[in-house]
């Protein structure tokens, strides 16, 4: 990162020196310019923006992979809790700072009770609470109840798929670490930060599910010469949570992140949850910002052979998702003890110690760490020159080619006795009116396309995301209408628990499904979607502008050809494609966030007090016929017959749901998002193509009077002119030197 901060030092000298240069430019009566404010306003907005522009890295897998200890180790310290429980929903993020600090977020009250609410949509017994307002936590009969409630459930409701049911776990946790934090949260929710030597207190949150359950989000700040400032790296909770919703939020910093590091266990290799999450990315259409790591556990493995084939058996898996993926190797717990040889316990010394026996294993992966840290140093640098130094360099590099121009311009005119400059003034005069002309012709052009280009973004939201015949629903229904009781073991569960419990089962299991099917299908399709979107917004734009290059090219060689034929050799005469921004860095600068879909579909208890009714109806019906000596159903067919109606009931109110939510999203997406990019998409480039024409818009009337101004000491003039002159030409050399060596670097 050295050279990266050299070169963000370069341009920072640059921008001042030019800075310095407007302002003495501003100072001299007879030159002015329409482009001194705009100029100005952009050397000095140039800092904060540097400042603003921050490089996101996710660290991503599955549960277990060693992400914490990876991230530890990558900054050589002990900084985040290793472990986490799986109940959580924490993306914690790292970044460069003055001092040891953690910074932790939490939920609202609201939105705690709202998550309770949801888990005890149909909990299976009718009578466990005596109020009839909506849940609250903070009310001791409430805990009581549902504490008591919960301890009689069956171990069947406490397991869910061989894995501990989400929402007995989640209900558990928020009653246990209720104690705790009951005077932390507040109805805005709360913040707390532990700094210097209490820093260490915030893995007893992010550590313990009971408490981590009421986190919204963790930053952690450290102090590090090894990592950039303006970098930041987020620990992403599992990939295979048993939470879908968890998935759901990891999407969406994923959406954000400039770089992805997939962590894979040696201990496991590429799982089925591994392939499923990377297929996922790839529909999200970010897998080729991915750098891969095996990160190898020294104890599993008996020799360097048998690692090095696992790791052959994991790139040939991987390139059936990404071909000839990019692949590193070596233990992220090694590097972190060896690091901290002083700080670990006795038991981890020995560890390290029994490492240190086998020291072909240990030089292959000193190599394939250094290897990888250069080639991720190299990818982020790269990739921070095109989102940060190639915009600012060629703005600036435009902006001082306009101040030259105007410099030079003027030291020309007045070097001309007084008849010959007006005659110069009055011919170039008249080529900037049409100029001007032109200049008003594309703001308008571009102020028109952009009502209708929002109204073709906005059929093609309306039509992906329309809540009858639209790709969504029609995959979401997809889903619904082939879902049924088939994959689910109720009869066990009626035989052992009984009909309402059996029905809470359901409900959970169909829940359950139904997210995963959301986070893994739906939510991917939709970013790919969007992402699709965004490029028709760009091209839609382009095709608007892309004439008027054409336009542009026609008046700088009729400019070039009236300059040379007054004698005057200025930069401006030369006229080249305009490089307009990528979307992603129009979303920055704009300050856009692309929409997320995922929230909780909301149920309500009548799925359940009708079950049970059909239920009772078909009990009474069978004794029924049993009084008329007729053949009749056996109780098992009857709980299967209330149990598909319960299912049909629960499908219904998915769809419902959804449709509510689904048109939530699409006038957000609409009115929030992408007709605000088509604005920021419109006025970037309209700025860009306008900002050719600034170079021939010096104020004429400023040098036309001083011709008549014997008070003007046109000589002295003329000299200062060209000590600026020269201070131009010093300062694009600079330009053209750093933007080299940029280059040479990445």
């Amino acid at each position: 990162m050295d050279a990266y901060l050299r070169h963000k030092s370069a341009l920072m000298d640059i921008n001042n020196d030019i800075l310095g240069l407007i302002e003495t430019t501003r100072a001299i009566p007879e030159l002015k310019h329409e482009g001194f404010a705009d100029w100005e306003k952009t050397c000095r907005m140039l800092p904060r923006q540097l400042e603003e522009e921050i490089m996101r890295v996710a660290v991503v897998g599955t549960i277990k992979s060693g992400k914490s200890t990876f991230l530890n180790a990558m900054l050589k310290g002990d900084y985040l809790k290793r472990g986490a429980g799986v109940v959580t929903s924490i993306v914690t993020r790292v970044h460069n700072g003055q001092h040891l600090k953690a910074t932790l977020y939490f939920k609202p009250w609201e939105l705690v009770n709202q998550e309770m609410e949801q888990a005890l949509v149909l909990f299976p017994s009718l009578n466990w609470r005596t109020a009839n307002s909506g849940f609250d936590i903070r009310n001791l009969k409430e805990r009581q109840e549902l504490q008591a409630a919960l301890q009689e459930l069956a171990g069947d409701h406490l397991i869910s798929q061989d894995a501990r049911n989400i929402n007995s776990v989640l209900l558990m946790s928020y009653l246990n670490g209720y104690e705790r934090v009951k005077n932390i949260i507040t109805d805005n929710g709360a913040i707390r930060i532990y700094e210097n030597d209490d820093f260490g207190q915030h893995r007893a949150f992010v550590g313990s599910e009971d408490l981590a359950v009421y986190l919204r989000d963790v930053e952690l700040e450290i102090k590090s010469a090894d990592f950039d400032d303006h970098i930041e790296i987020a620990d992403c909770q599992g990939s295979d949570s048993p939470n879908p919703l968890h998935l759901a939020m990891i999407q969406d910093y994923l959406l954000m992140a400039h770089h992805l590091i997939y962590v894979i266990s040696s201990r496991t290799g590429l799982r089925q949850a591994d392939i499923r999450f990377l297929n996922i990315i790839k529909k999200m259409g970010i897998l080729e910002n991915t750098l891969f790591v095996v990160n190898s556990d020294f104890s599993e493995h008996d020799n360097l052979g048998d690692l090095q084939a696992l790791v052959e058996k994991v790139s040939g898996e991987l390139s059936f998702i990404k071909p000839e993926p990019t692949l590193y190797c070596f233990s992220a717990l090694y590097h972190l003890f060896s690091g901290l040889k002083h700080e670990i316990s006795d038991r981890d010394k020995l560890r390290l110690a029994q490492w240190e026996t086998d020291q072909q294993m240990l030089e292959f992966a000193g190599a394939e760490s250094d290897r990888f840290y250069a080639d991720f140093n190299k990818t982020v640098l790269r990739k921070r020159f095109r989102l940060l130094f190639q915009n600012h360099l060629e703005r600036l590099s435009t902006l001082l080619v306009t101040l030259s121009n105007t410099v030079d311009f003027a030291r020309e005119i007045l070097g001309k006795d007084s008849k010959s400059a007006r005659t110069i003034v009055d011919r170039i005069g008249q080529h900037q009116n049409r100029l001007s002309q032109i200049k008003r012709t594309i703001s308008s052009a571009v102020d028109g396309s952009v009502s209708q280009i929002k109204q073709e973004i906005q059929g093609d939201a309306n039509r992906y995301l329309d809540n009858h015949a639209g790709t969504v629903m029609q995959l979401l229904r997809g889903f619904i209408e082939s879902y049924n009781l088939s994959g689910i073991n109720y009869q066990h569960h009626l035989s052992n628990t009984g009909f309402a419990h059996t029905v809470y089962h359901l409900f959970q299991q169909f829940k359950q499904d139904m997210d995963s099917f959301l986070t893994e299908s739906i939510n991917p399709a939709i970013i790919q979607f969007l992402r699709q979107l965004e490029a028709r917004v760009r091209h839609l734009v382009e095709t608007v502008i892309t004439p008027y290059e054409a336009m542009i090219a026609d008046v700088f060689a009729d400019y070039q050809h009236l300059l040379d034929e007054l004698g005057f050799d200025l930069q401006t005469g030369r006229h080249e494609q305009s490089a307009y921004p990528e979307v992603d860095s129009l979303i920055r600068s704009a300050g856009l966030k692309r929409p997320s879909l995922m929230a909780n579909l909301r149920y309500s208890a009548r799925i359940k007090t009708d079950a049970v009714m059909h239920y009772s109806a078909y009990r009474m019906m069978r004794n029924f016929k049993k009084l008329l000596k007729k053949p009749v159903a056996g109780e098992m067919a009857e709980a299967e017959q209330a149990l598909q109606r319960a299912l049909v009931r629960m499908k219904q109110e998915a769809l419902e749901s959804f449709e509510f939510l689904l048109t939530d999203y699409r006038e957000n997406l609409k009115f929030n998002y992408l007709f605000r990019l088509v604005d920021a998409t419109a006025a970037s480039y309209a700025e860009i193509i306008l900002s050719r024409f600034q170079a021939h818009f010096s104020d004429l009337t400023s040098i036309q009077n001083s011709l008549n101004d014997t008070r003007t000491d046109k000589r002295e003039t003329r000299n200062r002119l060209l000590d600026l002159q020269k201070s131009t030409q010093s300062l694009s050399d600079q330009i053209a030197l750093l933007r080299r060596e940029i280059v040479d670097a990445a």
